[in-house]
């Protein structure tokens, strides 16, 4: 009993008790000193007793408590994730490696031995975590077409309440991640913080097929006409000799280029880049490379590849309304005057019934007077409206409403130059408009400022959706600076071009629109493998497009055959949506009447290519993380029974007060019992 913790459990408040114990001392102190005839020493006596007595009921009214405990023994948890992607199906060892794991490592009698020490929370994964049992993991058949090891580590982690350690049996692919990445170091820093081992199974011989594989990357996706598209091939070996080899690139089937390069065997990838400036009018372009078949390789199909570029060949309709001129939106127009691929028309009010247009950038160069209001008929020649301040003079008080419908339903783009474009005078108008800045993701940019530069960027613009359009929102009205910025580089005002341009492209493409265009075609992935659903997406600009009550698009596949995937209206009565599975590879056409878009469906070969096992990926996760590399099942069934007895502890058990003792009582009574019987021998009582 004695070597029990103690702790405290008062039984008044410990103000209270403080309180008490200074009155009781008070008057022991008092009671003294109306003794003057006592020797010091028999004050000291009775003193000492009387304070005996009060600190003994001041611990009895702190109530110390004993609490013991109480051995408790429990097998440890723990979380068994299983591979079942394509590549485990590799029969480098026999019968194949998922076959291998079950029979060697997860047998019957492995897993009466295993149940013995611990409970087993089963998963799989590949593209997806699943959680599962081990009658159905003893019958599964890997056939996930991606393997993503990290996020399934991560998940199981953040879910982790318990801190059950995990077993993972895999062959340490990861489509999506690196072994360097910075995922797989979260997965690392995450298990370290939350005290969580990892031991990894590594299944698999540390060789590969020989083989080739190229894939073809575009940047930008979507371009217009003599804007250059830039088209990067990687090509993947694995066990190649170094050779000679072509890289072509076609543009809907027309050759553009041919690049020359070597087989490099001490490197896995390497990277080739074209780059193109398609011309004609609005399409999407299917840009192809091929590598030619070398000797020795296991697969053919992958030697090609495919991206898609859509181009117009339109430029961007922007109209700049400007009712109080300003420095920002000067610059903003010269930057606009500046690019190419910008057809820009101004207006500029001078009075409350003349404003003066001007247009530059389709050959016309006019300065006339033009008829307020505006109207929708006439907003909606434009793309982009960009606007400054004073708008009060074009849309002045329920006349904003123009503006929302503009954005909300036509689904044009909105840029907004020096932030609200109506003053607080004119309320009306700043409630239509104020919804379209309801910001969302920021930009933050080194802004350059009148004075001395503040600690950190400001958040100089913001964009948002609003409605079917989108909205640009620049807060920082010193942004022009940049332009005027005196740098012998020229990079302030480049970038200040450049950021000026990007936006309004943003706002102009809309939700898919191209300029001019009253429909959206687009699909959830304009890139996937071929037995991965999709989700196609059409959005209209006007109900009048719409010739049936159920919508339809017409999908075209690789070899011809002709398909018809019908639509459903979303919350949007605009927006149809409809599901669509590729079963080919190649390119897929989804057309509208004369409103198209293109889908690639790849072959589904990554768990195919370099299968060697990624010792050095499951190492570092062990390692790491306070588990290890294992081996051999009887190195598991040590890690198991291992964590089995770092599960045995200890639980509280009940709480006993300490002072209900006999000793105690006695002690307390007995102080006060020789106080009395010393002050009657003295005559005091």
């Amino acid at each position: 009993m004695m070597g029990l913790p103690i702790r405290f459990e008062p039984l008044l408040s410990i103000e209270l008790i403080v309180l008490c114990a200074l009155a009781a001392l008070a008057v022991c102190l008092t009671t003294l000193r109306r003794c003057p005839t006592l020797s010091l020493s028999k004050r000291v006596w009775l003193f000492a007793w009387r304070l005996l007595a009060v600190c003994g009921l001041v611990i009895v009214l702190l109530g110390p408590v004993t609490t013991s405990t109480q051995d408790q023994a429990s097998k440890a948890t723990f979380r068994l994730l299983m591979d079942t992607s394509a590549s485990m199906n590799h029969d480098d060892i026999q019968p194949s490696r998922y076959r291998h794991a079950m029979d060697r490592w997860l047998g019957p009698k492995q897993l009466e031995a295993l149940r013995a020490h611990a409970d087993l929370a089963v998963f799989t994964f590949d593209r997806d975590l699943r959680a599962t049992n081990l009658g159905a993991l003893s019958s599964a058949v890997p056939t996930g077409s991606h393997t993503r090891l990290i996020d399934a580590v991560q998940r199981q982690l953040r879910s982790n309440a318990t801190h059950d350690p995990l077993i993972i049996f895999t062959d340490g692919h990861d489509n999506q991640h690196a072994a360097d990445s910075a995922a797989t170091h979260k997965a690392i820093s995450l298990a370290q913080a939350k005290g969580i081992p990892l031991y990894t199974v590594p299944l698999g011989e540390e060789t590969s097929p020989v083989d080739l594989r190229v894939e073809l990357h575009a940047t930008p996706q979507a371009v217009f006409e003599d804007e250059p598209a830039n088209l990067t091939a990687t090509i993947h070996q694995a066990g190649l000799e170094q050779a000679p080899v072509s890289v072509s690139l076609t543009a809907d089937g027309v050759p553009l280029q041919t690049i020359h390069t070597n087989i490099d065997p001490a490197r896995t990838t390497q990277q080739v880049t074209f780059t193109h400036t398609p011309k004609g009018n609005a399409s999407i372009i299917d840009y192809q490379v091929n590598v030619p078949t070398l000797d020795g390789e296991a697969h053919h199909h992958n030697n090609t590849a495919h991206a898609l570029v859509r181009m117009t060949g339109r430029r961007i309709h922007v109209l700049l309304l400007e009712g109080e001129p300003h420095w920002d939106t000067r610059f903003f127009s010269q930057a606009m005057l500046e690019d190419p691929q910008v057809s820009l028309t101004r207006l500029h009010a001078v009075t409350a019934d003349h404003v003066i247009m001007s247009r530059v950038g389709d050959d016309e160069n006019i300065d006339v007077p033009i008829a307020l209001p505006l109207t929708d008929a006439t907003l909606r020649e434009f793309d982009v409206l960009a606007l400054g301040r004073g708008m009060s003079w074009f849309f002045p008080g329920d006349q904003a409403e123009t503006l929302k419908r503009f954005a909300t339903e036509h689904g044009g783009g909105m840029v907004f130059i020096r932030g609200h474009p109506f003053d607080p005078s004119d309320p009306a108008a700043q409630s239509h408009v104020t919804p379209l800045l309801a910001l969302t993701d920021e930009i933050r940019l080194p802004v350059i400022q009148r004075e001395a530069p503040q600690a950190g960027p400001p958040a100089v613009a913001a964009m948002a959706r609003a409605g079917r359009g989108r909205a640009l929102t620049i807060r920082n009205r010193e942004l022009w600076r940049w332009a005027m910025h005196d740098d012998a580089s020229g990079a302030y005002p480049a970038a200040y071009r450049s950021f000026v341009g990007d936006g309004v492209r943003w706002a102009a493409v809309g939700d898919g629109y191209l300029p001019t265009q009253p429909v959206s075609i687009a699909a959830d992935r304009m890139r996937a493998e071929a037995g991965l659903q999709r989700t196609l997406r059409m959005r209209l600009r006007d109900a009048a497009m719409l010739t049936a009550n159920s919508p339809a698009l017409k999908v075209t596949a690789p070899d011809g055959q002709v398909s018809s995937i019908a639509l459903q209206p979303n919350d949007d009565d605009l927006t149809y949506t409809g599901i669509f599975t590729p079963d080919q590879p190649g390119i897929y056409t989804a057309a509208f009447g004369d409103y198209h878009t293109k889908l690639l469906a790849t072959h589904a070969d990554l768990e195919q290519a370099d299968v060697s096992v990624r010792r050095a990926l499951l190492h570092r996760l062990s390692s790491e993380t306070g588990g290890r590399m294992l081996l051999d099942p009887e190195e598991l069934l040590n890690a198991v029974s291992q964590q089995q007895r770092h599960a045995h502890g200890s639980a509280a058990g009940p709480t006993t007060p300490a002072w209900d003792r006999t000793w105690v009582f006695t002690l307390l009574i007995g102080a006060l019992s020789i106080d009395w019987f010393t002050r009657r021998m003295m005559g005091l009582a």
